[in-house]
């Protein structure tokens, strides 16, 4: 079965730091749900974070991207709930004129792929 919000309750979680952007959108959509997580690490860091769940400090929310490898050699499990999905609005920018390297065309065509991404000349917006 897939886990519920009540499942979160009593659970320890590691995170971003107070403050920074993606801890106040996670933080904000769960007070608006009635939840309250309880940190009891946090960092600025991605990898620090993903670290400290691997090492079993606590629950986290992560990027999948950031944690493909740690999925697939089962240091980590992704967690489905159906009440919950929080996605985070991405814009790139760059030079209008300039011609960009291989691997930033090919970040910009899984954006454009992945997320039905919104592409026009020096920027490239997801929409949530």
């Amino acid at each position: 079965r897939n886990a519920r919000l009540d499942d979160l309750v009593g659970h320890a979680f590691v995170g971003y730091e107070a403050g920074t952007p993606t801890r106040v959108m996670i933080d904000s959509h769960f007070k608006g749900l009635g939840v309250h997580l309880d940190y009891v690490m946090e960092s600025s860091n991605i990898d620090s974070i993903k670290q400290l769940a691997v090492a079993g400090m606590g629950l986290a929310f992560l990027p999948e991207i950031a944690i493909e490898v740690e999925l697939k050699q089962k240091m980590l499990k992704s967690i489905a709930m159906d009440e919950l999905r929080i996605e985070r609005p991405v814009t790139v920018y760059w030079k209008e004129r300039r011609v960009l390297p291989r691997p930033a065309q090919m970040i910009l065509k899984f954006l454009e792929k992945r997320n039905q991404a919104e592409v026009s000349a020096g920027t490239v917006k997801t929409e949530a």
